[in-house]
């Protein structure tokens, strides 16, 4: 149902960010501040900080309802918008009723024991705008009049697919001149991208729940949202992991290294706030658990990598010394056929899959050694002489820790579909008379 809103003042509130134009109707009552036919009230979710174990700040949630007391998503108040005016006049007035109310529940609780950050969402179409609410200095009023400090007050922004860059640069250095913090939410949902955060250099980037969901039933996933938050720590910004509601998925969200959590495991948005200092019992118990459960995996890993590590090694003493001059040509020469025969203890365990051999600028000398038939015959990618791994992490390992075998961390098969693990080790040998090194190397496959 489309809005039809008198123009009536906003009242109540202070005027740092006025309600453009008067156009909004919103009074305050019992049960909230009037928009139209909608009550608009706050409930807050606490965000905790995994490192410090307790909590950090809270998110403002935007409740709404009808005179009548029906609860109404934010979605209906905001889709329910005439226009855009309208629609960022409700979002400016939502961020005053979630100021508002943490200030009386802030007085309520107590002074502050240490400062917090206070998250408000901003619609990406009102986040673009921002400009035209009276620039920083309005800002920096609005977050005297409400004792916030410089840096607590964080705007979090669901970057629209249609944001004009212009606008959205504009916005986002006013916001970091008042001394505002910014959050991207929901990152890895929609059509959200490291490209965002390559221009809009979040102080915060909150992980979406369906990320976290999936990584916490499928290991793969849970590999690649480490790597994800390692990217983000890259880019300068802090992680924070929404929707936890599971141990399963609290340990992801430790296990990849994020800083900040948030989710109903941890506490359900409520119209109060938590205690300064307060740490959840989910969240104490979280480094020790981690611990047990990193063991339990190495082991596991361990366990699973142990032949072939072992293969490997003997695969190397058989090496060592040896003159390998012309190892590098294809064929049945003398020097294929020796590495082809040291190499038959690592292909004979179940699960190996090839052996191979490079020099020292990581260039692979002759064929691999395939336990089975290969995968790839035919494949644009197969084995071939001259192929160069130099930047395989396993080969710069293994010459920087010459007779030690180095593993790879799992990873799809050239050739194939499913995931192998590659040990390496780098031998002293001979050639052309002289010393030199060479990086023998085997994959197997891997499951979790």
């Amino acid at each position: 149902m489309p809005l039809h809103v008198p123009s009536v003042p906003t009242r109540d509130f202070p005027a740092p960010i006025p309600v453009a134009g008067g156009r909004v109707a919103s009074d305050r009552d019992q049960t909230g501040v009037r928009f139209g036919p909608f009550l608009l009230d706050s409930h807050f979710q606490p965000i905790y900080s995994i490192p410090h174990g307790r909590l950090v700040g809270h998110e403002a949630l935007l409740r709404a309802s009808t005179s009548a007391g029906q609860p109404v998503s934010p979605v209906e108040v905001f889709s329910a918008c005439e226009d855009e005016q309208q629609l960022c006049d409700c979002d400016r007035l939502s961020r005053l009723v979630h100021l508002e109310s943490w200030s009386q529940r802030s007085r309520q609780r107590g002074p502050p024991v240490v400062p917090e950050w206070l998250f408000l969402n901003v619609h990406p179409m009102a986040f673009q705008l921002l400009g035209q609410e009276g620039g920083a200095a309005q800002w920096r009023e609005l977050q005297r009049h409400y004792a916030l400090s410089e840096g607590t007050l964080v705007l979090e922004v669901l970057e629209a697919e249609a944001a004009d860059p212009a606008m959205l640069a504009a916005s986002i250095g006013l916001a970091r001149d008042a001394g505002l913090l910014i959050a991207i939410d929901d990152f890895g949902a929609g059509h959200s991208n490291f490209d965002r955060v390559w221009r809009m250099r979040p102080d915060i980037v909150k992980i979406d729940r369906t990320l976290v969901a999936r990584a916490a039933c499928d290991a793969s996933a849970a590999r690649i949202m480490a790597q994800m938050v390692s990217l983000l720590h890259e880019c300068g910004a802090i992680v924070l992991v929404e929707g936890v509601e599971t141990h399963a998925e609290a340990m992801v969200a430790i296990d990849c290294d994020a800083e900040l959590v948030q989710g109903y495991l941890f506490g359900r948005p409520d119209s109060d706030l938590r205690a300064p200092w307060h740490s959840p019992d989910p969240l104490r118990s979280l480094p020790r658990e981690l611990a047990a459960w990193r063991e339990r995996r190495q082991c596991h890993q361990d366990d699973r990598a142990r032949p072939f590590r072992e293969a490997m090694q003997s695969l190397a003493a058989a090496l060592v010394g040896k003159d390998v001059t012309g190892w590098q040509d294809a064929g049945d020469s003398t020097e294929a056929c020796r590495f082809a025969q040291a190499a038959q203890a690592f292909l004979g365990i179940e699960g190996a899959q090839s052996c191979w051999l490079l020099d020292e600028q990581g260039r692979q000398l002759g064929r691999r050694t395939q336990a089975a038939a290969p995968v790839g015959a035919g494949h644009p990618m197969d084995d071939a002489d001259g192929v160069c791994w130099l930047q395989r992490p396993y080969f710069n390992q293994a010459l920087e820790k010459p007779g030690q075998v180095q593993a790879s961390r799992p990873h799809r098969q050239l050739l194939g579909r499913q995931l192998c693990v590659t040990v390496a080790i780098a031998v002293p040998v001979r050639v052309d008379g002289h010393p030199g090194w060479r990086v023998a190397c085997g994959d197997f496959a891997w499951s979790e």
